[in-house]
């Protein structure tokens, strides 16, 4: 059994913080007080590492109150701390009316006696910059937004912040998390960055930059870090830039980088790319030029050329700042000034806007006629200028959307049908359209094209048909993939699915823009077998009605922002596949939730908040296959009921608090990798199955000597044992391990000579040994392992000469050992990136251009397949080559 033991801390004293506002270093009470007890009607939102409240904090000898937005660190989290130590450290001497300012922060005792620590801010109550991309709203309210002005004012204000924390402050800073949600907006609608728990300050020294923290391991978000994070976890101002270009193509596009549209294959920056060959409209979030009514009304050429050229100017920009390349970036300097010549352009044509924060309210069908009218007005100018003498009526918004879709159609094919759609008649004369009645008289609602001798592709342009209800495309000739947009509903899920689909066995709304909750009648869906809602926008509380599907087999709500789960969920005695993964769901878990779900096969509830013990209930599921609740506050024992589970194969625990337990011989993988877990390994690991592949302890406190017998585990194809303490020998009986891949035990106190018995794991690619205790000479048995990619002895005490076998040139992981002398084997491998750059850099960390060449071909093996090379589906035997 293993025994727990208290995870190692390495506090660092937070500096002291001035007062900005009269407040000195503030209390536990004070923040509770302020906040009515941090109570949920006072949160603003949830992070990794805290959550942040709306409060009303009394200032010091004064009767005034102020408003402030109180961060309050998850210290149960790991790296919590660190982060507070970060942020803290490195805003307290900046100073920038585009950085959010701290207050004064916490460190005390809660009312239960734990650490308490927090943040506190200056409250900007217009959001953050993501509120207003991404508002989320159901389709019958009126809701903000900016225009291109206020757009580009905002990110003017975010390069200047930039410039200042890379260039112009005390030391320079590196953010590490630029994102849309992290830019904040105060009562004038300045732009402010915040949330700095990721940053890095660098210090100069011998003309090279360094980190004067240590890593905490690269977190960053998807979709806005930087692509070369993923290779090493080097801070730089380049990364910066990256994620500012992320954020300016999210601004002009209106989408995130992680919408649903973008596939392997196409990303935001491939997305935005037709914009720069005369596409704008088809890439441009329409609301941005949405208040310019009156140029469609009288057309101007000039204008229309202007706001053309600031959009596609600000589409370069995004693209030059988001380069695969760290180089190619343009530095912060050249940012601002292009945003400062966009911003004066654009000056001219938003005379309000350019003295005004006042913002619209528009009806979201208004916003995309106007904008779309005005896309298309222009684009027609760009190739057929207007003569000013004109008196033609504008045609309407979806009359210029039937035309570019009618131009598009007879480009690829013949269609006679469509020969009369011209602006001789009324477009909702023409064949084929249906338009709306009084109300909205010129409204496009259906397009029955069916047999219309259509061939092609369909165009995107009917995305902007935003009144659309119905379209028959039946008996034509078209080919490709229907567009993804066309699929982007928006608004709440109706609530008469539930009342008329009585009959309903199959429900798949997946990747979408839904917002709001989930309407309890679809609970009367009694047939129901499947249903998903995944990579949503749904929030709230899971309704109880959905326990009365009795009929569903899977059901699958993940990458949501659900803050509920009911128990009702645990009578769904047909489930067999349960996922409710990345989502904000909290709380502990029924102790009889598992009582009646014997068919469960798969349960996915990892990275949401939940906390307590696993029920020892979930023993009942006995076909459960796969167990996925990595990234939670779990703790505790682990029950030892999961034994009798014969059919699991895949337990991923990573990221929690349990305490230990020992496995059975019934998983074929096991990753328990970045916990608390303590104590000896006991030797009865190695009487796991005979087909136990997988093996990964990392990042634990794991002591005592690796079990004699591992070498029993003939399957094993990989081996992850660093960071930890464990002591002793390696086990001769590793020379057993014949299909093993991959051995990494750096990082550990393991000592004595390197068994013989090594030279057996012909199949042996990595073996890091990094960071011992070994002494001895490296043992000429290793000239056998002909598929050796990398050896790391560094940080050893190993003596003698380096093998003659060193001399091959197979062994591309230690060309760099073959040039040096013994002691520089003693140099340290970067652990903390081992599985990323090239290998021959685990040797000597001497650099070279055969690394670069390497991490090179990694990169464009991860840009062709859009993955990272230390994706999860890359197990033993299978990598990114």
């Amino acid at each position: 059994m293993l025994l727990i033991c208290h995870k190692r801390r390495r506090n660092k004293e937070v500096p002291a913080t001035t007062s900005m506002q009269g407040h000195p270093m503030i209390t536990y009470k004070q923040l509770l007080k302020a906040t009515d007890g941090f109570s949920p009607k006072n949160l603003l939102g949830s992070g990794s590492f805290g959550s942040v409240y709306k409060g009303d904090l009394d200032s010091q000898g004064a009767e005034s109150t102020s408003l402030v937005a109180v961060k309050v660190l998850k210290l149960e989290t790991p790296k919590a701390l660190k982060s507070f130590n970060a942020e803290c450290e490195a805003i307290q001497n900046m100073r920038h009316r585009n950085l959010v300012k701290i207050v004064t922060i916490s460190s005390s005792i809660d009312n239960r006696g734990n650490d308490f620590k927090a943040i506190v801010y200056d409250f900007m109550p217009n959001g953050s910059l993501d509120d207003w991309l991404h508002t989320q709203t159901n389709y019958q309210a009126e809701h903000r937004h900016l225009n291109l002005h206020q757009s580009v004012t905002i990110l003017l204000d975010v390069a200047c912040a930039l410039d200042y924390l890379h260039c112009h402050g005390h030391e320079p800073v590196v953010h590490r998390d630029i994102k849309s949600s992290n830019v904040l907006l105060d009562a004038d609608m300045v732009a402010h960055v915040g949330d700095f728990g990721l940053a890095r300050i660098l210090v100069e020294e011998n003309s090279s930059m360094q980190q004067s923290t240590s890593s905490m391991g690269f977190r960053g978000t998807i979709g806005y870090a930087a692509p070369e994070y993923s290779v090493g976890n080097i801070a730089s101002t380049h990364g910066d830039i990256y994620s500012y270009g992320i954020l300016v193509l999210e601004t002009v596009t209106g989408k995130r980088p992680t919408d649903g549209i973008f596939r392997p294959g196409l990303n935001i920056r491939q997305y935005v790319e037709p914009g720069l060959h005369g596409r704008v409209m088809d890439v441009v979030d329409m609301k941005l030029v949405s208040d310019s009514e009156d140029w469609v009304q009288t057309p101007n050429d000039s204008p229309c050329r202007k706001i053309f050229g600031c959009l596609v100017s600000l589409l370069r920009l995004g693209l030059s700042c988001s380069h695969e390349l760290p180089s190619s970036r343009m530095p912060t300097g050249d940012i601002v000034n292009e945003l400062n010549a966009i911003k004066q352009n654009l000056s001219r044509l938003y005379p309000v806007y350019g003295a005004s924060t006042t913002h619209l309210a528009l009806d979201l069908a208004t916003i995309m006629a106007r904008s779309l009218a005005l896309l298309l007005v222009c684009s027609s100018m760009l190739l057929c200028p207007v003569n000013s003498n004109d008196a033609a009526a504008v045609p309407t918004a979806d009359e210029l959307t039937l035309l570019s879709f009618k131009s598009s159609m007879l480009s690829q094919g013949d269609s006679l049908l469509l020969s009369s759609w011209n602006t001789s008649g009324k477009h909702c004369t023409w064949p084929g359209v249906v338009c709306a009645g009084q109300r909205h008289p010129e409204r496009v609602v259906a397009l029955r094209l069916a047999s219309f001798n259509l061939s092609g592709i369909i165009s995107l342009s009917l995305c902007n048909l935003s009144f659309l209800r119905e379209l028959n495309f039946s008996g034509n000739y078209l080919s490709g993939e229907i567009p993804s947009e066309l699929s982007r509903l928006q608004g709440m899920i109706p609530r008469e699915i539930g009342a008329g689909l009585k009959h309903l066995s199959y429900l798949n709304l997946r990747s979408n823009g839904l917002s709001g909750e989930i309407p309890s009648a679809l609970g009367n869906l009694t047939n129901l077998q499947v249903l998903n809602l995944g990579y949503n926008r749904l929030s709230g509380a899971i309704p109880s009605s959905l326990g009365q599907l009795l009929s569903l087999s899977i059901l699958s709500l993940g990458t949501n922002n659900w803050d509920m789960i009911p128990n009702s969920m645990w009578n769904l005695s047909s489930l067999k596949k349960f996922r409710v993964r990345e989502n904000m769901l909290g709380g502990m878990i029924h102790p009889n939730a598992f009582n009646t779900l014997h068919l469960l096969e798969g349960i996915y509830i990892d990275t949401n908040h939940f906390h307590g013990k696993i029920p020892s209930s979930l023993a009942n599921a006995s076909r459960l296959s796969w167990l996925q609740i990595s990234d939670n506050l779990f703790g505790g024992i682990f029950p030892l009921g999961v034994g009798r589970l014969r059919n699991l194969t895949g337990l991923l625990l990573d990221g929690n608090l349990f305490q230990s337990r020992e496995p059975k011989d019934w998983l074929l993988s096991l990753d328990l990798g970045g916990n608390q877990f303590g104590g000896v390994l006991p030797d009865s690991f190695s009487n796991l199955s005979t087909s136990f592949s997988f093996l990964a302890l990392g990042l634990n406190e794991i002591t005592g000597s690796i079990p004699k017998d591992i070498g029993n585990l003939i399957g094993l194809q990989y081996l992850y044992l660093v960071n930890n303490s464990f002591t002793g020998f390696l086990p001769s009986s590793l020379g057993r391990l014949k299909n093993i891949g991959l051995l990494f035990a750096y990082d550990n106190n393991l000592s004595g000579s390197i068994p013989l018995t090594i030279g057996n794991l012909t199949e042996l690619n990595y073996l890091l040994l990094d960071a011992n205790n070994f002494s001895g000479w490296i043992p000429s048995t290793l000239s056998n392992l002909t598929k050796l990619l990398a050896l790391g002895l560094s940080t050893n005490n190993l003596s003698g000469h380096p093998p003659a076998f060193f001399q091959c040139e197979q062994l591309a992981g230690v060309a760099a050992v073959r040039r040096c002398a013994p002691a520089a084997v003693s140099r340290r491998f970067p652990a903390a990136t081992a599985s990323r750059p090239s290998f021959q850099y685990g040797v000597g960390n001497i650099a070279s251009t055969h690394g670069d060449i390497y991490s090179y071909g990694i990169l464009v093996l991860e840009t062709v397949t859009g993955k990272r090379p230390t994706d999860r589906i890359f197990r033993p035997g299978l990598s990114l080559h």
